[in-house]
């Protein structure tokens, strides 16, 4: 049994046409087994496992919601973009084992209920964060099993981290670009100005990422240790080989442009791009590219995003 927490003004709508899940040409609705509701005390439980997907800046609000009706020793997942959301968690629920995971697939919501998902690239990594490793291994890999995902595990020490920042360098060069553009990561590259401006952040990222002694890890369908080796090249050879690559992706909507889309006053980029900046700091690593985005993405947002370019 899956019990989902949705906003009210979603519920009427899931209620009258469900959840459907659609991959290519073939749309899947949710079996019976799933419950949506507006509060938490309406949902099936107490559950196994709880997964935690709203967006990094909603973390806090949606723990006061919750985390009082949330038994002791219950399984959290954060299957969050960005980093410090399972710091959150685990402050809001200190007697809960808590997961760190990074989903790597292009999905959408095409409205409420409604998500596509335009290839079977991609699936899940995930590691524990705190608590009683077993239990996490033992609650939360037999349920991703069922997924059809493919899901990899990471343990050892700073396997939490790994997994974290690595799904952060998946974001840090297109995500903001495309939210105030709209340009998908193939014609960013193509784009002289754009695509420098790309390579110039990712290889921010990963230098932070490096100097902090975090080493980065392959997730499924994505060959990120591969990215950073890429990225120290001539920059018209590394936009050469992230347009191959860019190529063969489907997405059009990162996940900040769909908050841009939806008129949303808030995004993620404090805990993307903005991490960059905070670490490089710490360290002693410049990041202007960095510096950059996260000041033209609030300028923007705070401006109600206006069209057009940004650079």
């Amino acid at each position: 049994d899956v019990g989902v927490l949705v906003k009210p003004g979603h519920l009427e709508a899931i209620g009258r046409d469900g959840f459907i899940l659609r991959t290519g040409d073939i749309a899947r609705p949710a079996g019976p087994t799933l419950r949506a509701a507006a509060d938490v005390g309406s949902l099936p439980g107490p559950p196994d496992l709880v997964v935690v997907a709203v967006k990094s800046c909603d973390t806090a609000n949606a723990l006061r919601g919750v985390s009082s009706k949330i038994p002791a020793g219950t399984v959290i997942l954060c299957l969050q973009n960005g980093i410090g959301n399972e710091a959150k968690v685990q402050a809001a629920l200190p007697e809960n084992p808590v997961a760190a995971g990074a989903i790597c697939i292009s999905a959408e919501a095409l409205r409420v209920g409604d998500i596509l998902w335009p290839d079977d690239r991609g699936g899940m990594a995930v590691a524990p964060y705190c608590g009683d490793e077993n239990r996490i291994r033992g609650v939360v890999a037999p349920l991703l099993a069922t997924t059809g995902l493919e899901c990899a595990w990471e343990e050892g020490e700073g396997a939490a981290a790994r997994v974290k920042w690595s799904k952060l360098m998946l974001n840090v060069g297109f995500n903001a670009l495309n939210s105030v553009t709209g340009l998908s990561s193939a014609r960013l590259l193509a784009d002289r100005e754009y695509g420098k401006f790309a390579v110039l952040a990712l290889r921010e990222a990963f230098l932070v990422m490096r100097r902090s002694g975090i080493q980065a890890l392959d997730l499924p369908g994505y060959p990120v240790r591969a990215l950073g080796s890429i990225v120290r090249a001539p920059l018209g050879l590394v936009r050469k080989a992230l347009a191959w690559q860019a190529a063969r992706s489907t997405e059009s909507a990162f996940s900040m442009r769909q908050d841009v889309l939806k008129g949303r006053a808030s995004t993620e980029i404090d805990e993307l791009n903005g991490v960059i900046v905070r670490r490089g700091r710490e360290i002693g690593v410049d990041t202007p590219a960095n510096e950059r985005l996260c000041a033209l993405i609030k300028k923007h947002a705070a401006a109600g995003w206006p069209s057009g370019g940004i650079i």
